[in-house]
């Protein structure tokens, strides 16, 4: 692998705009910004009530190297009507909003089972967390003992093409502090120079000198 050169860190988490959600069922299961008691099965129930995917989605998927088994095991892809805001997302039957789109639904498994919901749009490339818990798609990959690389995929369909080895990151912002001990295998050295941008720590620690070494370096 093709060693990574260091790069200055930037500001991740770009906007893909939206509205923010306000009503009354999105507030139900948050605290502020944060995902309040919301079950696994509640999850899961809200998962199952996508659509199944279509004999042509089907089709296209198996043409991108992409069988139906892994499709649909352990949590089955399924597709329905969303609205992005930013790195979230909601179900258009939950908002009232004209600005919905299609997007396949994937379950976001992490050491406490199903944890949240991810949205793919593979058209805009958007993917989105529908309760802000997740870092990853399969991020219970993540604390599994690594004997090699962990890979970590740009979007959901190199991960499906993998056999759903590896992870998919939804929330870039937090990268550096839960991928920080982690042995990563990105896709390729582009991609590799993002993930290195990722994992440099936002924090820069102020250093001071003493007084009487004022003149020397730190």
């Amino acid at each position: 692998m093709c060693p990574l050169k260091r790069v200055a860190p930037a500001d991740v988490g770009a906007s893909h705009g939206g509205k923010g959600f306000s009503n009354d069922y999105r507030t139900k299961y948050t605290i502020g910004n944060q995902p309040a008691s919301i079950t696994e099965a509640e999850i899961g129930a809200e998962h199952l009530k996508g659509r199944s995917l279509a004999q042509n989605e089907l089709d296209r998927f198996k043409s991108l190297g992409i069988d139906g088994l892994c499709l649909g095991t352990p949590w089955p892809v399924l597709a329905d009507r969303v609205v992005f805001s930013n790195n979230s997302f909601e179900f258009t039957r939950h908002v009232d909003d004209e600005s919905s789109s299609s997007a396949y639904i994937i379950g976001v498994l992490g050491f406490g089972g199903l944890i949240d919901l991810a949205a793919w749009e593979p058209a805009s490339f958007h993917i989105a967390s529908w309760l802000g818990r997740a870092f990853a798609i399969s991020e219970q990959q993540i604390e599994a003992p690594h004997l090699e690389p962990l890979p970590v995929w740009r979007s959901p369909l190199e991960w499906l093409r993998a056999g759903r080895r590896g992870i998919v990151i939804l929330r870039p912002e937090i990268a550096w502090l839960r991928l920080a001990d982690v042995p990563i295998l990105a896709e390729d050295v582009e991609h590799g120079l993002e993930l290195r941008r990722l994992l440099t720590s936002p924090f820069k620690p102020q250093i001071f000198v003493r007084s009487s070494h004022a003149g020397a370096s730190a």
